[in-house]
C-alpha cells in the first residue's frame, strides 16, 4: 500500500508540474510575445532540441565528469524570474553577466534578450554548449557566449552580474563554490538560488521568490565586500520579497 501510495503522489507531482510550466509558459508568451525577437530564440530551440531530450543528454554525456550525479540534475530559469530578477539590479548596457552551470544557456539569452547584457555561460555538457553557441550564431548574438569548462575554472574576473542557479550541488561543492566566488572584484552581483554565500565575503541583502522549471524557489542577492580574506564580515539586512 505505501508503494501505491508513494507512486500515486510522484504522478501527482509530475502533473503539477506539468500544468506550472503550461502556465508559465502562457504567461511568457503573453508577456514577451510581442517583440519579434522572442519568437525567433524559441524557434531556434525549438529546432536545435526537437530530436534531442535534455534529459537524455545530461544522462548520456555527465558520466565524463567525475562530479557526483546532484551537479547534474537539470532545471531551467524562466524569462520571467529573469526579469524580476534584473529589474532590482543596477548595471549598464553591455555590462558582463556570468551563468556559472548554463545548461542550455537560456539565462544567457534571456539576460541579453532583456537588457541587452554581454553573456558568459560555463558548462560541462558538450551538446548544450554546443547547441547554445549554434543558436547565438543563428541570432547573431556576439556578446552572448558559452564555453565548455568546469564552473570551478571559470574567468569571473570582468563579470558585473553572476548567477548559480545550482539548487541540487552537493554541500562540499557549494564549499568550493563559494571559495570559486571570492575571485569576483568588489561590488559584484552575486545570485544564488536555495542557499546563501558565508557573509564574511559576501553581503546578503535580499531575497526574492521566483518561479523556475522545477516550482518557486528562493534567489538570494549578495554583493561581493571589499574585505580581505579572512575579515570577518557585518551583519546583513536581508529584504524578502
Amino acid at each position: 500500500m505505501k508503494k501505491v501510495i508513494e507512486f500515486l503522489e510522484l504522478i501527482w507531482i509530475g502533473f503539477a508540474n506539468l500544468f506550472f510550466n503550461l502556465w508559465l509558459s502562457l504567461y511568457e508568451t503573453l508577456l514577451f510575445g510581442g517583440k519579434l525577437s522572442w519568437w525567433k530564440l524559441r524557434l531556434q530551440f525549438f529546432l536545435n532540441y526537437f530530436f534531442s531530450r535534455v534529459n537524455w543528454i545530461v544522462k548520456r554525456e555527465s558520466t565524463e565528469f567525475e562530479y557526483d550525479e546532484e551537479n547534474f540534475i537539470y532545471g531551467e530559469t524562466s524569462c520571467l524570474a529573469m526579469k524580476k530578477i534584473l529589474e532590482t539590479l543596477k548595471f549598464k548596457k553591455g555590462d558582463l553577466f556570468v551563468d556559472l552551470g548554463s545548461g542550455r544557456g537560456l539565462a544567457c539569452f534571456y539576460a541579453n534578450f532583456l537588457y541587452g547584457l554581454k553573456t558568459a555561460g560555463y558548462e560541462l555538457i558538450p551538446s548544450f554548449v554546443r547547441k547554445a553557441r549554434n543558436i547565438a550564431s543563428n541570432l547573431k548574438l556576439t556578446d552572448v557566449n558559452f564555453y565548455q569548462e568546469d564552473i570551478l575554472e571559470a574567468n569571473i574576473s570582468k563579470a558585473k552580474i553572476i548567477f548559480i542557479a545550482g539548487t541540487t550541488f552537493p554541500l562540499s561543492f557549494i564549499g568550493k563554490m563559494s571559495r570559486k566566488l571570492t575571485e569576483a572584484k568588489p561590488g559584484t552581483i552575486v545570485l544564488t538560488l536555495s542557499y546563501n554565500l558565508p557573509d564574511k565575503y559576501f553581503n546578503l541583502y535580499r531575497e526574492m521568490s521566483l518561479p523556475f522549471s522545477w516550482g518557486t524557489s528562493t534567489v538570494f542577492f549578495h554583493i561581493r565586500r571589499n574585505k580581505k580574506v579572512g575579515e570577518k564580515g557585518n551583519k546583513h539586512v536581508v529584504e524578502k520579497i
